[in-house]
């Protein structure tokens, strides 16, 4: 919440780098460029993207590391 691009991408690598393969990870981010960018940073990664809520003054985004397997 409150950084702006590219800072909340590199965070996430950074996690996703920690998590094992399957793993969920929620990112709250109140940055409409970092929510658009988030699908695709996951397609680079061969992560999943799960989905996108939107709350009244953020977003949730859920992205799973690897790729999903349904």
């Amino acid at each position: 919440m409150g950084a702006a691009c590219p800072r909340p991408q590199l965070l996430t690598m950074k996690v996703l780098d920690q998590l094992q393969e399957g793993q969920v990870i929620e990112v709250l981010s109140d940055n409409p460029a970092t929510v658009e960018t988030l699908p695709a940073l996951m397609f680079v990664v061969c992560g999943t993207h799960l989905g996108t809520v939107k709350e009244a003054d953020h977003w949730r985004v859920y992205l799973q590391k690897g790729l999903a397997t349904d």
